[in-house]
């Protein structure tokens, strides 16, 4: 993991990579990519796209080799706690990976509904399931697992959009604090630097200043007083 700090000239190209995978990650893989990001982010290091599809490599390549065989029964006891759908999702897809020969799609349905029937957190599209005519398709097991997925892609989403507002102090009072003169006029002094301004610099060996330059000074109150 530590050698794959070090992107080289693919600075780009690993942000990309970064952006790319993190949007398709789900299930428990996805709580603890997040986990290593918000560990890294406290000691102030740049996650890199090489070192999550490191993780993701090492993760999946351990369920082939250690797949459990699963019945039917242990399925039966995978059980939603505290409305923690992503943690009984991340456990039915383990199982379900594990189950030599999947049951059929009626069984699904109703261990699956035995479940999630209870949260309050899909509560919306269980309204629609539960109003749903027998052999549509809201009356369905995918249907359901659908509106699990769908919800924990918006609950990561918006966590994502509040750690990038805590990171950049996107979303502060304007009257707070005087803007930067970075923030006022578009004009970076020498010595500071210009993408870290704009939330855009991702060079662990940047020689310029990360930090907010002081407000410019007002050169016509330096100026001489006629008459």
């Amino acid at each position: 993991m530590e050698a794959l700090r070090d992107v080289g000239k693919f600075t780009t190209l690993d942000a990309k990579l970064l952006s790319a995978l993190t949007n398709i990650l789900t299930g428990d893989f996805a709580r603890k990519v997040d986990t290593y990001k918000e560990t890294e982010a406290t000691n102030k290091r740049y996650v890199r796209g090489r070192q999550v599809l490191l993780m993701m490599h090492e993760h999946f390549s351990t369920n082939i080799k250690h797949v459990a065989t699963y019945a039917l029964q242990d399925l039966s006891s995978v059980k939603l706690k505290g409305d923690n759908l992503r943690g009984f999702i991340s456990n039915w897809d383990q199982v379900m990976a594990g189950i030599p020969k999947v049951p059929e799609v009626s069984v699904l349905e109703t261990l699956f509904f035995n479940q999630v029937k209870i949260s309050k957190a899909i509560a919306h599209d269980l309204q629609e399931y539960h109003r749903a005519e027998d052999g549509s398709d809201k009356k369905t097991y995918d249907f359901l697992v659908t509106a699990v997925r769908r919800y924990l892609d918006r609950e990561r989403l918006e966590s994502n959009r509040e750690r990038v507002a805590r990171t950049f102090g996107l979303g502060a009072s304007s009257s707070s604090a005087a803007p930067a003169v970075g923030e006022k006029t578009g004009y970076i002094p020498k010595g500071y630097c210009v993408k870290w301004n704009k939330g855009t610099c991702t060079n662990d060996s940047c020689t310029y200043k990360h930090e907010k330059p002081p407000p410019k000074k007002d050169i016509s109150q330096d100026r001489p007083q006629v008459g």
